[in-house]
């Protein structure tokens, strides 16, 4: 899924309503990773590409309306964990054909039924 994702703190302190935090636009996925602490822990990615990488740890989906997710969780660095919180906005994904799926994944034509 297609989002931009603004991170609202930094090293868990909230930003001051006068500072933007940087956006990264990119896919969101989620998966179970080994935390640096070696726990097993479920974990949300977006990966930008040039605009970064952006993991959020055990994360809580705190309200969703319209196109617009919250999330908060944990980040981690240098093994030191903090408090995040992300505010993702959905991005509109052109549909994809029947045609380019069954080409991509090298599935049998159908034809038509009579």
């Amino acid at each position: 899924m297609k989002v931009k994702v603004w991170a609202r703190r930094t090293k868990g302190r909230i930003l001051p309503w006068n500072r933007q935090a940087t956006c990264v636009t990119g896919s969101l996925t989620t998966g179970v990773r080994e935390a640096p602490d070696e726990r097993k822990v479920i974990v949300l990615t977006v990966d930008g590409g040039e605009t970064g990488r952006l993991q959020l740890f055990e994360p809580r989906l705190m309200s969703a309306g319209g196109s617009e997710l919250k999330f908060s969780g944990y980040e981690c660095e240098d093994y030191c964990w903090f408090v995040q919180e992300w505010v993702c906005e959905l991005q509109s994904e052109s549909p994809v054909s029947d045609a380019e799926i069954r080409e991509r994944y090298e599935l049998s034509t159908v034809s038509p039924s009579r």
